[in-house]
């Protein structure tokens, strides 16, 4: 295959990005497909794609669109169509100037990319034409695009074993979309796939995770199909063009407001959300070729550090977007999403990490996006939404922003936090916490949110509390500009405790208002919180400390037999002392002590009793816990019967002297180990005459091995001759997989069913001749005298 070579429409990502060309540029796509493609008349997924990316991209001023499209037609026979001249598809491939097309979009037969998994010879077929029309795409000079199709909505009722349901099918045909763009990616040149099929399937997985029945006519999912639940509808295609503006742009569809008119405002809104989620949740990663990892959208690049001090991000045409998985030197000034028509994205992933020392701005009169995910970034001050113009958004998911505050500017400006941490004194507009932890300084300032803040079920709010003298609380406070929605975690840190003698009250937050449905704070046993009024129009969450029992010691794991050695932890809450005994003594505040957790180990065989108590904060203990442990010696085995001679067949049973152990065993003298052996199951068969050597030995849950045991077997004392299979065994009927040639609906390609085997048995009742007999006489009486092959079966052996 010739070299490919990928047209970038990107501007340079990794300098300062100059102002765009205000004349913008045109683009043109080619779809190849079949009545999946050209559906819906003039609301085809052609003329969806030129709607929304003409308002959604400003430096694509003039996207055209051409389709080839014919009932039911493959990728070969479109092969065949693009090597003829005079067809439409060879005319557009083959007669126009390369770079005529920017990109090429090609969808196959709607049953064809999952018949991978029945080894169809049309599937090869299939596979065979991408990689030659995937040829003449690159001699135009042009990109390739894989639309990826869905599953039929019932199932498909020609190909039942293979597609039962729409959920099966349309995991064949994820993977056989995957398979195509492998297969014609090179190091040079990356094939995308528009991963449409995936977004039905988010749809029909969102609604049976919402208790609500995919299949009701009257649900969203539904309504993505036409009426032979195959073709798409009005909802499905406006799906379509939306995953493909997303895969092609990198842009963000839900701020479109394109559509056809009997499309609803909200069936659109939900849509474009859906069609967001599926390509920007993962954009960073990568698929697997044999060139090693590819990226999976021509809008994604990897870091490299700026000529200079300055790192602009952001592009008129497709969103520039950057991701960083190394540590990156520092630099002075980021900038994402400078002018007003650029949209730029970084992607700060695991294990990766930046410092910005001067000024971090996200989406400064553009559009800007900043991500952690897995890594850390820090900065003092980061500026998200500066101008009137501008959509800024920082999401942490899974990686550490390290910041002094975050300031709102004059535009759209978003927060968003899905798990990992945030670490900043202030927000400058209001958000809402899904997840992770936002950590408050804890040097006693006090911080705000400039708007109302939401903290929900799984997210952390993390203050930390001092006593720097005895009954003088130190810690940081938060005023929240709006009303706070509490609904997940308060932690209160007390490093080395709190040195309180008597109750202590102290105003966490003040708020407009405050709804605390479900609110957790780890205070100590016995000490409270309440909100209450606070300056005539305001409320304050009130801490109330009084001195208190502490929690009892945990131990983990508790107290029972274990293999020796055995590490146990202590723990308890709230940061207390742990005093504890091993001898089973009394425990006292005289007791030996640590904080909490304590590791001990234990190694000798025998009984082991352990008692302790925490001492919290306040001095007070709490009542004694623990228990007795068993260190037992390793486990072994014993085998019935014993050595000896019997005969044949003989049953032998293992059994471990304790339970939670894995019995191995070997038949041929060798030592039996967790790697070389089998693991015994079920009684063990030998039903052949001859000596065997059974060593067997028990593993512990926990991984420690016992001693092997040895039994010796004697079974008869006449050899048996060695059988020999016949090999008249029949090949098994494959039938013919075929698509239908008219069209997608009603297409009739069946998949092979599982053929039956003749068991070789002749039906012939005749008595066998008797020179035939001479000869099995004779021969019987010359094996006999020869040494022969003993065997011993057992589950999944033979010797």
């Amino acid at each position: 295959m010739m070299a490919k070579v990928w047209t970038v429409l990107a501007l340079c990502l990794l300098v300062f990005v100059a102002p765009s060309d205000a004349q913008g540029e045109s683009k043109s796509v080619l779809f190849v497909g079949n009545s999946y493609t050209s559906a819906n008349g003039q609301n085809n997924i052609g003329n969806l794609f030129s709607l929304l990316a003409e308002e959604g991209v400003p430096g694509w001023t003039d996207v055209a669109t051409e389709r080839v499209t014919s009932g039911g037609y493959t990728f070969k026979k479109h092969l065949s169509d693009a090597n003829q001249p005079g067809s439409k598809l060879h005319a557009q491939l083959i007669g126009l100037p390369p770079e005529t097309h920017d990109y090429v979009v090609l969808q196959e037969q709607s049953q064809i990319p999952g018949f991978h998994a029945a080894n169809s010879p049309l599937w090869t077929e299939s596979l065979e034409a991408a990689l030659l029309l995937d040829d003449l795409i690159e001699a135009a000079a042009s990109n390739t695009v894989f639309f990826m199709t869905w599953g039929r909505r019932d199932g498909d009722a020609q190909n039942v074993e293979l597609y039962p349901d729409y959920i099966s099918m349309q995991l064949y045909l994820d993977t056989g979309y995957h398979l195509y763009a492998k297969e014609t990616a090179s190091s040079d040149r990356v094939t995308t796939i528009s991963p449409v099929g995936r977004a039905f399937q988010e749809l029909f997985e969102d609604e049976i995770a919402k208790g609500e029945d995919p299949l009701n006519p009257t649900s969203l999912f539904h309504s993505l199909y036409s009426g032979d639940g195959s073709h798409p509808s009005l909802q499905g295609t406006y799906l379509s063009a939306a995953v493909l503006y997303a895969t092609l742009t990198g842009r963000d569809p839900t701020l479109l407001q394109g559509k056809p008119e009997a499309l609803s405002a909200p069936d659109r809104d939900a849509l474009l959300a859906l069609a967001k989620r599926v390509v920007f949740d993962k954009p960073y990663d990568h698929f697997a070729s044999i060139w090693g990892p590819l990226p999976r959208y021509p809008w994604v690049e990897a870091y490299t550090p700026p000529q200079g001090d300055i790192l602009g991000i952001g592009s008129s045409g497709a969103q520039s977007t950057v991701y960083l998985d190394t540590t990156a030197p520092p630099i002075g000034t980021l900038e994402i999403g400078k002018e007003e028509d650029q949209a730029g994205r970084l992607g700060v992933l695991d294990g990766s990490s930046m410092t910005v020392t001067n000024s971090l701005k996200v989406g400064v009169n553009g559009t800007g996006l900043l991500e952690c995910i897995g890594g850390t970034l820090t900065a003092g001050e980061v500026l998200v939404a500066a101008n009137q113009a501008s959509v800024g958004t920082v999401v942490i998911d899974g990686g550490t922003l390290d910041v002094q505050e975050i300031t709102g500017g004059t535009g759209l400006a978003n927060l968003t936090m899905h798990s990992g941490q945030l670490r900043a004194q202030s927000v400058g507009f209001g958000w809402e916490q899904a997840g992770g932890t936002w950590s408050l300084p804890v040097d006693g300032s006090s911080s705000e949110v400039d708007g109302p803040y939401s903290l929900d079920k799984n997210a952390v709010l993390r203050f930390t509390m001092t006593t720097p003298s005895p009954d003088s609380i130190t810690f940081g406070s938060l005023t929240v500009k709006g009303n706070a929605t509490l609904r997940g975690t308060i932690a209160i840190d007390t490093p080395g405790g709190l040195d309180l003698t008597e109750k202590n009250e102290v105003l966490l937050m003040v708020a407009e208002n405050f709804s605390t449905d479900d609110l957790k704070i780890n205070l100590p046993p016995g000490s409270t919180w309440e909100v209450v009024p606070h300056q005539t129009v305001l409320f304050a969450l009130k801490l109330t400390f009084v001195p208190t029992s502490s929690s009892p010691v945990t131990f983990d794991p508790p107290p029972g037999p274990y293999d020796a050695p055995l590490e146990v932890t202590l723990s308890t809450d709230g940061g207390a002392m742990i005093h504890y005994t091993t001898d089973g003594s009394s425990v006292s505040q005289n007791s030996p002590s640590a904080p909490s957790p304590l590791m001990l180990q234990l190694t000798e065989l025998g009984p082991h009793t352990l008692r302790a108590i925490a001492v919290n904060a306040f001095g007070v203990a709490s009542q004694p816990s623990g228990g007795s442990y068993l260190l037992l010696a390793p486990p072994s085995v014993n085998a019935s019967p014993g050595s000896g001679q019997y005969d044949a067949p003989l049953t032998v049973t293992l059994a471990a002297d304790r339970d939670n152990c894995t019995i191995y065993w070997t038949l041929d003298g060798t030592d039996p180990s967790t790697k070389a052996a089998i693991l015994y199951e079920e009684p063990i068969v030998i039903d052949v005459n001859g000596t065997y050597v059974l060593k067997a030995r028990a593993v512990s849950d926990t991984g420690v091995e016992g001693p092997i045991l040895t039994v010796d077997y004697q079974l008869g004392d006449t050899p048996i001759a060695d059988v020999q299979p016949s090999d008249d065994v029949m090949e098994p009927e494959v039938t013919e997989v075929k698509p239908s040639d008219t069209g997608d609906t009603g297409v009739d390609v069946v998949v092979p069913q599982t053929p039956t085997a003749n068991d070789g048995c002749s039906s012939n009742s005749s008595h066998p001749p008797l020179t035939l007999l001479l000869l099995l006489g004779l021969g019987i009486l010359f094996t006999a005298s020869r040494r022969l092959r003993h065997s011993a079966t057992g589950k999944a052996l033979k010797k």
